[in-house]
C-alpha cells in the first residue's frame, strides 16, 4: 500500500461516526472494513462480553498468524492499536443460501469452496472455532473466513474440529431452513477432502449428542418457527446416518 493510499483510507478512518465498531469505507473505488477496539461503559457490559481488548488483539493475531499460512482470510491492509482494515471479501454464505441469490450453480460452488476452505484449517491443525455462514465470504471466486476473536491456538485440537464441523453444517440448516443441495455439495466436499478424518469424530460426537432431539421436541412443537432448534435434528442426524 502506497502512503497516499494510507493518507486517504486514514482519512475516511477519522470520519466514521464515532462508536462504530465494525463500519465500511470506500477508497480509490474499493471497499474496506474497518474494525475498531470496543470500549464497554459499564461492568455489566465487561461482564456480558468479557475483554474486548483481548478479543481484539486474538482476532487481529490470528489474521496475521493464518494469512501466514496461507489460509483464506483477509489481509489486514492497515493496523494502528485500536482498530485494523481488511478488504471487502464479498457476501455471506447465509445471505446467498437464506435468500437463494446467484444461480444454483454458482451457490454449489460456493459451497464446495467454503468445504475446500474449512478442510484447509482442519489439514493445517487449525481449528477455527465458530465457523458460521455469516462469517465465510464469496466472492465469486473463492472464500474468505472472517471472526476469529476466539482464536487461540491452544483450542487446535481434534475435537474442536470436529465441533467445526458440526457448527459449519447447523449454520447452513439455520439458514436453510431445511434440505439443500448447497449443503449436500458442502457435506461430500468435506468428506472427500477429508485427510484427516475429523468426519467420523463429528459423527460420534453427533451420536453422543442425539439425546438432545427428543429432549428439544417439545420447544420446537412451542416455537415451530426457531430456525436454531429446527436446524438441531437436522444436523445431528446428518452426521449420525452419514458416519
Amino acid at each position: 500500500m502506497t502512503d497516499a493510499f494510507l493518507l486517504r483510507l486514514r482519512a475516511a478512518i477519522a470520519a466514521l461516526p464515532a462508536g462504530q465498531r465494525v463500519a465500511p469505507v470506500t477508497v480509490d473505488g474499493k471497499r474496506y472494513w474497518v474494525k475498531q477496539r470496543e470500549y464497554y461503559d459499564s461492568l455489566k457490559l465487561r461482564l456480558q462480553k468479557g475483554d474486548a481488548a483481548r478479543a481484539f488483539e486474538r482476532e487481529r493475531r490470528a489474521l496475521h498468524d493464518l494469512g501466514g499460512l496461507g489460509l483464506p482470510v483477509p489481509p489486514v491492509v492497515d493496523e494502528a492499536g485500536d482498530y485494523f482494515v481488511t478488504p471487502d471479501s464479498g457476501m455471506p454464505l447465509a445471505k446467498i443460501l437464506r435468500d437463494r441469490l446467484l444461480a444454483e450453480e454458482e451457490r454449489m460452488a460456493a459451497f464446495r469452496s467454503a468445504a475446500r476452505a474449512l478442510h484447509a484449517f482442519h489439514a493445517n491443525g487449525i481449528a477455527h472455532g465458530r465457523p458460521n455462514l455469516r462469517d465465510m465470504l464469496w466472492n465469486g471466486e473463492r472464500i474468505t473466513l472472517i471472526d476469529f476473536e476466539r482464536y487461540a491456538p491452544r483450542r487446535n485440537r481434534r475435537i474442536n474440529m470436529a465441533l467445526d464441523l458440526l457448527m459449519f453444517v447447523f449454520s447452513a440448516y439455520v439458514a436453510a431452513e431445511g434440505e439443500r443441495p448447497e449443503i449436500d455439495a458442502a457435506i461430500s466436499t468435506y468428506r472427500e477432502e477429508d485427510s484427516t478424518g475429523l468426519w467420523p469424530l463429528a459423527g460420534r460426537i453427533a451420536r453422543m449428542l442425539g439425546f438432545l432431539t427428543p429432549l428439544t421436541a417439545p420447544l420446537r412443537r412451542r416455537k415451530p418457527r426457531s430456525r436454531e432448534l429446527s436446524a438441531l435434528p437436522l444436523t445431528l442426524h446428518r452426521f449420525s446416518a452419514e458416519t
